[in-house]
Order: C-alpha cells, then structure tokens, then sequence
C-alpha cells in the first residue's frame, strides 16, 4: 500500500484506499478532478486495477493513468464516454510504474464526485491465493536442523513454523532432486523421469 493523494481535500485521500467502499473521497468540484496512488516503487507486474464510485448507480466518465515518475502520464483506461453506471475495472499491462492516478471527468446528474477505492492488482484472478516461494535445505537427520526466520534471529525456528510466523497459511510441496540412474545411482546428464504414481482402492 502507498500514498493516495487529491488535487482537492488531500486529508481524505486516503478514504480511498481503505478497502471500505462505504467511505470515500469527495472533490470539491463537479469534473475534472484526479486522485493520484503513489505505490512507493516501481513495479512491473501490475494487472488490473478498479475504481468504485461514492454513487452505486451513477455514471462516472474518468481516465486511469500510469507514471514511472510522477510527470509523465501514460493513459491505460479511457472512459470519458463511459454509459455504464457501477464500479470500472481495467486490465492493462505496463512496466516500471509507481504512480497511478484516476481523473473524473463527468459524472451524470446527482452523482457525488469522489472516488470509493482505487484499487490495483498485481494477479487477473479474485480466488488466487497470493504467497512466496521458499527453498527449504535440510542438514543430514544426525546433525542440527537448520533454523529460520523473518527480521528477529532470536525467533529462529523450523520452517514451516516460520512461514505460519509471517501469516502464510497455505502450504505447496514441490520436490527437486538431481537425475540419477536406477540401477548405478550415478548422476545423469540427462532428466530422468521416475514411475507415475496412481491412486488405486485398496483390496479386501
């Protein structure tokens, strides 16, 4: 999460980004406003990002902009024709930005001119469950296992105990080894692949 600044009413900026779309940030006038999302560094992942509106069933006409600096803008979402009332979102792919920024343009009559959350993603999928890879090194089972941690040695443990430490909740297990004959044991020049394990009933 970054900064969120507005052209007007800076203070409330950040009623924006508060993943409460019962609140938000309201401009002062009636167009061409802008809400500016200051991510803190560049990125070159992002992928979608979606803006929410104070008026449900309003239409809001707005640009979405990307800048790697703050001064030059590149436009990824045009809706300055928008007939569509409820929130907007948009795939885009770009590198290297840091700021975004959305301008409300127009909105139709009665709408509050504001902005409800602007949100930016850096994954197209709302069930992906988004983690961290980790390579684990064991020492031989008559040795000291090896210990890790996150920031504090002294909370040093087992691994899985801390990643369960840094909020991580989900567990992929994947296996490397290095290709070796069946019979010799020696190492291979070339991947190996082993038999395929099938799940099978168990007879009586």
């Amino acid at each position: 999460m970054g900064n969120v600044c507005g052209q007007y009413r800076r203070k409330t900026a950040s009623l924006a980004a508060d993943s409460d779309e019962a609140t938000a940030w309201k401009a002062t006038g009636p167009s061409n406003q802008w809400l500016r999302l200051d991510l803190g560094g560049a990125y070159d992942n992002l992928r979608k990002v979606r803006v929410v509106f104070p008026t449900p069933k309003a239409t809001y006409r707005y640009v979405v902009e990307a800048s790697a600096n703050g001064a030059a803008w590149t436009t990824i979402a045009d809706h300055s024709r928008n007939p569509t009332a409820g929130p907007g979102e948009d795939q885009f792919t770009r590198p290297g930005i840091r700021f975004l920024r959305v301008k409300i343009t127009g909105a139709s009559a009665g709408a509050e001119i504001g902005v409800s959350e602007f949100e930016v993603y850096n994954y197209l999928r709302p069930d992906l469950v988004v983690g961290a890879d980790i390579s684990y090194a064991d020492q031989d089972d008559n040795q000291d296992h090896l210990t890790y941690y996150v920031d504090d040695p002294a909370t040093a443990t087992d691994v899985l105990t801390s990643a369960r430490n840094a909020g991580m909740r989900y567990v992929r297990l994947r296996v490397f080894n290095t290709p070796a004959t069946r019979r010799r044991a020696t190492i291979s020049t070339r991947p190996i692949r082993g038999p395929i394990a099938r799940w099978t009933s168990p007879s009586r």
